[in-house]
């Protein structure tokens, strides 16, 4: 999926508020009860509108309306009892093979979350990728805000699918180097999960517990676990469909 810089944050999806709060919280293997609670996630996030507020620029402007939307979402999503899924999905290019992995995570059902997500594909849509597939899935039953359990599956998951690929342009060297196994269909440009991030080897552990082992873990951290399993899964973990390519 690459990396939201958190300059145009699309909120069901890469946001690094929650990339920070549940990395931290793998880090320091806690559960963070209160990040389930939607009053938390509300604090995190005007704290965060009111720094891009701040710059009285246009893209403020914009990154306020989004964050408006994402709470009316959530709000309601807690109204009508929804269920939160993360999913994996894969996107492929017929003209030359080429790969794109991402990931995404919200309100409602898997395909719906994937379904949302694909719709803001505009450049590689206009590339000629198809309809983004889906790989990977958990979901969590309403009310219950966020799974560290579900997050660190999704992201390892991720990486590992994109690492199955060849594994990210830059990773590889460049467009046309081969990477990982020979291979260089991926076509994201950089990884989802840094080399250097200290829990790759948890959101790996994660992954692998959950949907089986893709790729083995290549970043830099030699020690990890797994996230605890989440009581509040309802759907998956399930890894829906067979990657790509056989190789």
């Amino acid at each position: 999926m690459g990396y939201n810089t958190g300059l145009l944050p699309y909120l069901d999806d890469d946001d690094p508020a929650l990339d920070a709060l549940f990395g931290a919280g793998l880090v320091a293997r806690q559960r963070y009860e209160e990040a389930r609670q939607l009053q938390f996630i509300q604090r995190v996030q005007r704290a965060k509108k009111a720094s891009i507020i701040a710059r009285g620029t246009a893209l403020g402007l914009m990154a306020d309306v989004l964050f408006d939307v994402w709470l009316h979402d959530e709000m309601q999503r807690q109204q009508e009892g929804q269920p939160w899924s993360y999913v994996v999905y894969e996107k492929l290019r017929p003209s030359n093979d080429a790969v794109y992995t991402g990931r995404s995570h919200g309100p409602g059902s898997a395909t719906a979350v994937m379904g949302r997500r694909d719709a803001r594909h505009w450049a590689r849509n206009a590339l000629g990728y198809d309809t983004a597939t889906l790989n990977a899935y958990i979901t969590v039953r309403a009310g219950k805000l966020k799974s560290a359990y579900a997050w660190a599956a999704m992201r390892g998951r991720e990486q590992q699918v994109m690492d199955y690929h060849g594994g990210a342009i830059l990773d590889r060297g460049g467009l046309y180097e081969p990477g990982y196994g020979g291979r260089m269909r991926a076509s994201n440009i950089i990884r989802g999960v840094a080399k250097s991030n200290p829990v790759s080897l948890d959101y790996w552990l994660t992954s692998t517990a959950a949907f089986g082992e893709a790729w083995e873990h290549t970043g830099f951290s030699t020690t990890g676990a797994v996230a605890p399993p989440d009581t509040s899964i309802i759907a998956g973990p399930h890894h829906v469909l067979p990657l790509f390519y056989p190789y």
